[in-house]
């Protein structure tokens, strides 16, 4: 029934008259009722007048003022652009409105369209999935053919075209039996397919001369029954040529993974190495180029340069780099306990020795590399023992009797002169030879300027951490650092920072914060010595006339003076006038 609101605004509307029952608009009723259309009379002044048992129920839902609203929308709108429908929503439902002329009067129709607008989203959600579909399969490498149960072709790819050389066209919509009876191609798989219900793969051949393999398989709806065929088309000579690109791309892959472990050493760090001078570069190349090569390195330099470091760059970056990596200072170690340290001892081979045995460096270092650091510092006896791992890959434990295979990458270091040792009488030639068959010296920190400052930045940045500080160095201490000579080289350096970000009491890191040994060597070798303090314009006036006397015995010329010390020729005229005047 209509709500008391609706009931009395409808009965001002009808004015006393009835529904359609009676009304002298009945003849209407059998042409336009229907439960899903809601019909209603309205006059010249948008009243209603008139309405049929659903337009009742439809005002049950709705109010006459909204249903007014949107036929005065309606009637603006036909008024302006002639417009005969609309549409609108109330709730969750949607309506369509549509005024029909009827001699003073007109009937408006309403006509809900929930279903229906349901329904074109749902063909729009089925048109997308179809249009990605088709996309992903025209996107397809391969060829795709699809037949429907009764083996009549109705749709592939372009990729079809490019691997068969038959134009879609000639195949679509026409039987596969009938096409290989055409010779279009031939052997088909679909009759089989249609019988067994399973995929069936086998070599086909076209008119145009050209084979591929396929693969036919069968597409069931979700009543389980076969709907359609679709067929895989791939290009027997485009898989020959992939094979054999990957065969040299197989070939290429070692070379390719080394080539770019070079390149990867440009202003890179490795662990504490910095690589900014052209020398480090040329140092750390060499690393990784040899480390590709099972063979025997002998890394020389200087105390403190970083030998151990680039031997275990080498390991990390070799074949071996999953086995261990295995170091002992020669020189740490008295000879007598060397030799066991080395190699391992049996049970009872000497006083105090272990009930069970040792095994040595060279058996824990097995699969991996072995560092002697120092190797100069070992006897000649030792010597020869090396020599013996080094060309047979196998050693005696001391005490033992039964060789022991070892599989061991040797790496050594020195910052002696092997040679001169070997003239000495001190090193054994033919294992300085077995050791040497790829030198790489490390230069020592003075030759490599440019790696100062990054590697105190380096070392900052580690301490900070390490000792949770915030410290940083003043453009006055890197001067200082930058130009002291570090005997000591990367090792001193590591040192004098770590002191430093531990006993400076500020965060700023200033001169006065160095050693002591560093800041004397510092004035000792200044440029430009101070003995008393004078006001800063005169000691900038007697610095510039010393400068321009100096450079007058050297040069020959105005000119030449002024390119020396990169001033006007001008300048250096005027400048020479004056000190003539004042007598200097």
């Amino acid at each position: 029934m209509l709500n008391n609101e609706n009931l009395s605004m409808l009965n001002q509307c009808l004015g006393g008259k009835k529904m359609f029952s009676s009304f002298k608009y009945e003849k209407y009723i059998p042409s336009i009722n229907n439960h899903m259309l809601h019909t209603f009379i309205i006059d010249e002044k948008g009243e209603i007048r008139a309405l049929d048992v659903t337009g009742e129920r439809f005002l049950n839902s709705v109010t006459i003022s909204t249903l007014k609203d949107h036929l005065s929308k309606l009637e603006s709108a036909s008024l302006t652009s002639g417009a005969s429908s609309t549409s609108f929503n109330i709730g969750n439902k949607s309506y369509s409105m549509k005024l029909i002329p009827l001699d003073s009067e007109k009937i408006v129709v309403i006509q809900d369209i929930t279903l229906f607008k349901s329904i074109i989203e749902d063909f729009k959600e089925i048109n997308l999935i179809q249009s990605q579909l088709k996309a992903i399969f025209e996107s397809s490498y391969d060829g795709i053919f699809v037949t429907n149960v009764h083996g009549t072709t109705i749709w592939a790819n372009k990729a079809y075209e490019r691997i068969t050389g038959i134009n879609v066209s000639d195949v679509l919509e026409k039987n596969i039996v009938d096409l290989e009876k055409s010779g279009m191609f031939t052997p088909i798989v679909t009759p089989t397919i249609l019988r067994t219900q399973k995929s069936l793969t086998t070599i086909q051949t076209f008119k145009t001369g050209k084979q591929a393999i396929i693969t036919g398989s069968p597409v069931f709806n979700e009543k389980g029954e076969l709907i359609y065929i679709i067929t895989n088309v791939r290009d027997i000579t485009e898989l020959s040529i992939l094979r054999q690109q990957l065969k040299k791309a197989n070939e290429l892959t070692e070379r390719y993974k080394n080539e770019l472990t070079l390149l990867r050493t440009h202003n890179q760090k490795y662990d504490d190495i910095i690589a900014e001078s052209p020398k480090m570069k040329h140092v750390i190349t060499s690393a990784l180029q040899v480390a590709r090569f099972d063979t025997t390195v002998l890394i020389l330099g200087k105390s403190g340069v970083g030998k151990e470091v680039i031997a275990k760059l080498i390991h990390s970056s070799s074949l071996r780099n999953n086995h261990p990596f295995i170091k002992i200072n020669c020189s740490a170690i008295s000879p007598n306990l060397l030799e066991s340290e080395l190699f391992g001892y049996e049970a009872g081979a000497f006083t105090g020795a272990s009930n069970k045995g040792k095994p040595g460096l060279f058996e824990l270092a097995d699969e991996g590399t072995l560092f002697l650091d120092e190797i100069g510092e070992i006897s000649l006896d030792l010597q020869v023992k090396l020599l013996r791992v080094l060309q047979e890959q196998e050693m005696y434990r001391v005490g033992g009797v039964i060789p022991k295979k070892v599989n061991v990458r040797i790496i050594t270091a020195t910052n002696q002169n092997l040679e001169e040792m070997v003239e000495q009488g001190k090193f054994r030639e033919d294992l300085y030879y077995r050791l040497n068959v790829v030198p790489i010296e490390i230069p020592p920190l003075k030759e490599r300027k440019e790696d100062i400052v990054p590697l105190l930045w380096h070392f900052c940045e580690i301490y900070n951490k390490k000792h949770n500080m915030e410290k940083y160095f003043s453009p006055q201490i890197v001067e200082y650092l930058e130009n002291y000579s570090w005997p000591g080289n990367v090792r001193e350096l590591k040192n004098v920072v770590e002191r430093l970000i531990i006993m400076s009491p500020d965060n700023e890191l200033l001169p006065k914060h160095l050693p002591k040994h560093i800041k004397n060597l510092h004035k000792e070798h200044s440029n430009v010595r101070v003995n008393k303090l004078i006001p800063l314009k005169q000691a900038l006036r007697e610095l510039e006339e010393q400068l321009i006397l100096m450079a007058q015995e050297s040069c020959g010329s105005t000119r030449k003076i002024a390119d020396l010390l990169g001033i006007s020729q001008s300048s250096v005229v005027r400048r020479l006038r004056q000190i003539q005047k004042t007598g200097s």
